[in-house]
């Protein structure tokens, strides 16, 4: 199990490489979009640290709205989070570009990350995930 401060470090590490891989948000929101047409099983990783010390959440949804700017992740068929990315930067990624213990981490592996910042908070991250396949840890 990853702590949390190993998910601070794997914010801190993408953002490293974000002036690399930087994406507009039109280019963000089809992706978004993709996902939600597809029913894409995605990570969400969020480092809030900057806004709520301490705060990392992880947990596993998918998208089923995107309107605007905002979208939402659904976790099942009551639950969900709403997000408005209206003032954020985004980044694209692979997963070479998150820690191998991250790889791992509930027996999932990766297809691409968009990584989310909002500009009202430096160090906050939002990492969206893309499961491509799931396996038993046994």
């Amino acid at each position: 199990m990853i702590k949390g401060t190993q998910y601070r470090a794997i914010g801190e590490e993408h953002a490293k490489a974000e002036a690399q891989s930087l994406i507009d948000q039109d280019e963000a929101f089809l992706l978004f979009k993709k996902w939600r047409d597809e029913s894409t099983p995605l990570r969400l990783l969020a480092n809030l640290s900057e806004t709520i010390p301490g705060l990392v959440l992880c947990f596993d949804g998918t998208i089923t709205r995107v309107e605007g700017t905002r979208i939402m992740l659904s976790l099942n068929e009551r639950d969900f989070c709403l997000f408005d990315f209206e003032l954020s930067v985004f980044t694209w990624g692979e997963p070479k570009d998150l820690p191998p213990t991250e790889a791992a981490e509930g027996g999932h592996a990766f297809a691409s990350i968009l990584a989310v910042r909002p500009l009202s908070a430096i160090k906050d991250r939002f990492l969206f995930m893309e499961i491509s396949s799931i396996w038993d840890r046994k």
